[in-house]
């Protein structure tokens, strides 16, 4: 079995990289391994999904359409039956069959993705193993060649309906599961449906981690994991699932209401339009190998479809080419920071929001929903129209002042999910009794790193002045950005080798100032920035809370295998409860009722790996607890810009009542454009803030 396993895993390699000869070869290879014996090639790959895809695009699509034909209802192995229904469908396709291949859509399409939406992750029904995106992407090529969608309208189907419910279903919505939790808490009313449904909830959450371990467990050399071990796991998941279906019985049987508030349906085009504000439009994209699919709509006005020639590895290559000129590596002086490449930034705009303009440039703010291959890049840096880069004329980097960011017309904000905005915006209004802010800051990685702080706050510590530059010579002017870990090629890795963050106080620090905040009481720096007092802080009671740290994911630390915020380590703590670090899990159980979470740290508005979510699993995270926006940064930052762009953005959300998030976020953006500046001791200017760099590292996500 295990070389059965091995060519079954080749094969879905093969169908991810659409190289279908190479699959045909292996299939003969496997049958030379099997000595000719057809009946025992046919029982374990007669049905293959992959072989039968590979047959397919290799000029045999006939023969796989009567063959699927006289199967039957009848079980087969590898393949659920929607499967083989959708994979007739492009056999069909391939011979210009239209009417087959409709059938596919109709009697299959969405339902299948409805069930992988919900199927188990242990892959046992097929769901997880890349054919998911490889029939969506196929059936919307399919679809969106036909211009006129005839064969939609002959079926009295709403070809526009049916495509984006194509584009936008999705079986690795965990952003908007999370969502779907915090709000059905939110949304509950009564506290004790709302601690009902944290239960059901926190289940489910038990639940997924022991599949997901189950499934890694029995992929692994069987000497290396012993059959106790798995009966154990299987035991609790036993357990663990009588106990959430007793806990959903009840709870269906005293609040009738629960079914709505724990799994509510996949809104339509006009539900989500209504969500909408008249202000405001949404725009959905859904990358695909060869092409991204986009929609832009408002409340009223039309809906504008378009499909760009860019697909992920297009967008991949112009969005890398894009953050080279913003996080290029190591900074130590101004020359070290690259020209801000324009004319990339306008090409992404000119293929992903010039087609679909009719349908946004009417509104101020724009809600975008997107995936991982765009969710490294904030949007608000693309360029509206054609311009050459120039020289600077008085201060270096003043020439970006006069680019048409489209920072300069809308406020945008990102949505993990096209459901997330409806979800959101059915939480009740805010709590009323909840201080401003909470913040931490500046966590001690090691003991050293405890003594030299304690040495540099010294009041009789003495600062080292500032260079002057001269126009001369201000490439040569030392600049820092904030370090990152640059662990992962390292053998072994723990907490004490992050670079410390000091200049995080003055950023916290600055929000606390602007919400007014009692920095005594609720800010958390150095050796206080630990876990204990994250957990023991009430955090529920607060609408503002900042981690000023550094944002790190699986694989960065020794041991760590999930996403984590560093905080101080217990060898400064002296606290044998703790690991300094704030993991995915525990951040899971906490419980907010916050406006905002501000992450600035590098990167973690990153995603995960290939195929994960646009935003990072501590933001999936931080929404399952409780909060209604975050604010991430892509790239290290530059800490005087930081804090002056959080100073500016705070104060203007406290003294602008009814301003939105994302529009507070707009107008702090162009006021660092437009006339922040840096300046060293002597107050006089070195450099303007309008290149990207400084004002564009932070994204909002969530509710604008």
């Amino acid at each position: 079995m295990p070389l059965v396993e091995a060519y079954r895993t080749q094969l879905k390699v093969l169908t991810a990289l659409s190289q279908w000869q190479d699959a045909i070869e292996l299939a003969a290879v496997i049958r030379e391994d099997l000595q000719g014996n057809t009946e025992r090639f046919d029982a374990l790959y007669g049905t293959n999904p992959d072989l039968l895809l590979a047959r397919i695009y290799t000029g045999d699509a006939a023969s796989v359409l009567s063959e699927i034909g006289s199967l039957g209802p009848t079980a087969t192995s590898g393949i659920t039956q929607l499967e083989l229904q959708l994979t007739a469908g492009l056999a069909a396709i391939e011979l210009g069959q239209t009417d087959t291949a409709m059938d596919a859509v109709e009697g299959s399409l969405i339902q299948y993705f409805e069930d992988a939406q919900l199927a188990e992750p242990s892959g046992a029904e097929g769901v997880r193993d890349g054919h998911v995106e490889f029939f969506r992407n196929a059936y919307l090529d399919f679809l969106v060649s036909d211009p006129g969608q005839n064969a939609l309208r002959d079926r009295n189907l709403d070809g526009e309906e049916l495509l984006f419910s194509l584009a936008t279903l999705s079986p690795s919505g965990t952003t908007q599961k999370s969502l779907v939790a915090s709000s059905a808490r939110a949304a509950a009313g009564n506290p004790e449906l709302a601690e009902l449904v944290r239960q059901v909830q926190d289940v489910d959450l038990k639940i997924g981690a022991l599949r997901d371990n189950l499934a890694f467990l029995q992929t692994a050399p069987r000497n290396e994991v012993s059959p106790e071990k798995l009966s154990r796991i299987r035991a609790q998941l036993i357990d663990l699932t009588s106990a959430k279906e007793a806990l959903d019985e009840e709870a269906s049987q005293r609040f009738p209401e629960f079914s709505e508030l724990i799994d509510p349906a996949q809104p339509t085009l006009a539900e989500l339009r209504t969500s909408l504000a008249p202000d405001e439009a949404m725009i959905v994209m859904r990358a695909a190998k060869t092409h991204t699919y986009i929609w832009a709509f408002q409340q009223g006005g039309p809906i504008v479809f378009a499909r760009s020639d860019f697909g992920t590895a297009a967008l991949k290559r112009s969005t890398q080419r894009v953050r080279r000129s913003l996080d290029p590596g190591l900074i130590s002086q101004l020359g070290d920071i690259p020209d801000f490449n324009i004319r990339e930034a306008h090409k992404l705009y000119q293929q992903l929001l010039e087609p679909v303009a009719g349908g946004w440039q009417e509104a101020s703010r724009i809600s975008l929903v997107t995936d991982s291959t765009l969710g490294s890049l904030p949007f608000s840096l693309l360029v509206t129209e054609a311009v050459e880069d120039r020289d600077d004329a008085t201060l270096l980097f003043d020439r970006y002042r006069d680019v048409p960011w489209l920072a300069r017309t809308h406020a945008v904000s990102v949505l993990p999910s096209v459901g997330a905005l409806r979800v959101l915006r059915s939480r009740p209004d805010d709590r009323p009794g909840r201080k401003s802010f909470a913040g931490f800051a500046d966590p001690y990685f090691s003991l050293d790193q405890a003594e030299e702080a304690r040495q540099e706050l010294s009041p009789t510590a003495a600062r080292t002045p500032l260079q002057v530059a001269s126009r001369s010579g201000f490439t040569d002017f030392p600049i820092s950005l904030r370090s990152g870990p640059q662990t992962r090629s390292m053998l072994s890795a723990t907490l004490a080798l992050l670079p410390c963050l000091a200049d995080t106080r003055d950023e916290v620090l600055a929000i606390a100032n602007a919400l007014d905040a009692d920095p005594t009481r609720d800010v958390f720096l150095g050796a206080d920035a630990n876990e204990t007092n994250v957990k023991n802080a009430s955090l529920l009671d607060y609408k503002v809370i900042s981690f000023a740290t550094h944002g790190l994911v699986a694989g960065d630390l020794d041991g760590l295998t999930q996403p984590a915020l560093a905080l101080t380590s217990p060898s400064v703590t002296s606290n044998a409860n703790e690991d300094g670090l704030l993991t995915l899990g525990e951040v899971l159980g906490l419980r907010l009722d916050a406006d905002w979470v501000v992450l600035s740290a590098c990167n973690t508005g990153a995603g995960d790996g290939a195929g994960s979510e646009a935003i990072s699993g501590l933001g999936r995270a931080f929404f399952y607890a409780g909060t209604r926006a975050l604010l991430v940064s892509h790239w290290p930052v530059h800490s005087a810009a930081t804090t002056e762009l959080m100073t500016d953005l705070f104060t203007s959300s406290v003294s602008k009542p009814g301003l939105g998030r994302d529009e507070a976020l707009r107008q702090t953006r162009l006021h660092m454009i437009d006339q922040a500046v840096f300046r060293n001791d002597d107050g006089a200017a070195v450099f303007s803030y309008a290149h990207p760099i400084f004002w564009a590292p932070f994204t909002l996500v969530g509710d604008g």
